[in-house]
C-alpha cells in the first residue's frame, strides 16, 4: 500500500502578475492518492520433469 499526501498538505501557491493585476491562489494538484498492488501468480510454478539435455562426445570429453 501507498499513501501519498492524505492529508493534502502539499500545497502551491500560484501568483499572477499582469499589468496592475495581481492575482493568486492555493493549488493542490493531483498529488493525493492511495495505491493498492496485489500480485498472484496463477498456475502451477514448478518445473516438472525438467531434465538436461545429453552432452555430446565432444562436451563429455571435456
Amino acid at each position: 500500500m501507498v499513501f501519498n499526501d492524505i492529508f493534502r498538505t502539499d500545497r502551491n501557491t500560484i501568483l499572477t502578475n499582469y499589468a496592475d493585476q495581481n492575482q493568486y491562489f492555493k493549488d493542490y494538484r493531483d498529488t493525493r492518492y492511495i495505491m493498492i498492488n496485489l500480485k498472484y501468480n496463477f498456475g502451477n510454478q514448478k518445473v516438472k520433469d525438467a531434465k538436461a539435455g545429453e552432452k555430446t562426445a565432444e562436451q563429455k570429453r571435456l
